[in-house]
C-alpha cells in the first residue's frame, strides 16, 4: 500500500528516506513546490485516506489538494487551539468526509491480549530516530497555554515536567 507522508524539515524528510520510504511519497510542508507536489502525489497513489496526527490549521491548506473521495481522520492536537477553516464547496466537489480517530476504539487496544502483543512489538522500535522526541522547553502544568504556543525550530518539543 503506498504512503504519503508530510514532514515539516529537510532534515526531517532525510529520516523518513533513510527508514525505506520511497523518497518522492515524502513531502517537506515547507517547500515552495508543496502544494503541487501534494496534489500530483496524492492524484498518483491514489489517496484516500488522511490521517491527521497534529491537528489545527495545516489541514485547511491541503483539503483542496485531496482527490476524490477522501476520509480525513483527526487525532491530534499538538498545533494547539488553531482553527480549521475552510469552504464547504471543497468538502462538497470532493466528496470529502471529516471523522475522529481513537486508538482507544481500536479492537487492539481494547483486547487485553492483543494489547499486550502490541506493546511487545513497540518496544523493539521505540529507539528509533522517527519516534525521538527532540525537547525545546520544558513547562510544569500550570503554563499549558504558554507550551501549546510554544514553537521551536527542528521539529522541537515543548514537554511538560509534572513535579509536586
Amino acid at each position: 500500500m503506498p504512503i504519503l507522508v508530510i514532514v515539516r524539515s529537510g532534515k526531517a524528510k532525510e529520516e523518513i528516506v533513510r527508514s525505506g520510504v520511497d523518497e518522492e511519497h515524502v513531502l517537506d510542508s515547507g517547500d515552495p513546490e508543496f502544494m503541487h507536489d501534494l496534489e500530483q502525489v496524492a492524484r498518483e497513489i491514489g489517496t484516500t485516506v488522511v490521517f491527521d496526527g497534529v491537528g489545527g490549521a495545516f489541514i485547511s491548506q491541503m483539503i483542496g489538494a485531496l482527490p476524490p473521495p477522501s476520509s480525513i481522520f483527526f487525532y491530534g492536537f499538538l498545533s494547539g487551539a488553531e482553527k480549521v477553516a475552510f469552504h464547504s464547496v471543497i468538502f462538497m466537489m470532493n466528496d470529502l468526509t471529516m471523522r475522529r480517530f481513537s486508538n482507544f476504539e481500536s479492537v487492539t487496544v481494547r483486547d487485553e491480549e492483543r494489547r499486550a502483543d502490541m506493546l511487545q512489538d513497540l518496544e523493539g522500535c521505540i529507539e528509533d530516530p522517527l519516534f525521538t522526541t527532540r525537547v525545546g522547553k520544558e513547562f510544569e502544568l500550570e503554563e499549558f497555554e504558554a507550551a501549546m504556543a510554544y514553537e521551536a525550530a527542528g521539529g522541537r518539543k515543548a514537554v511538560f515536567v509534572l513535579s509536586k
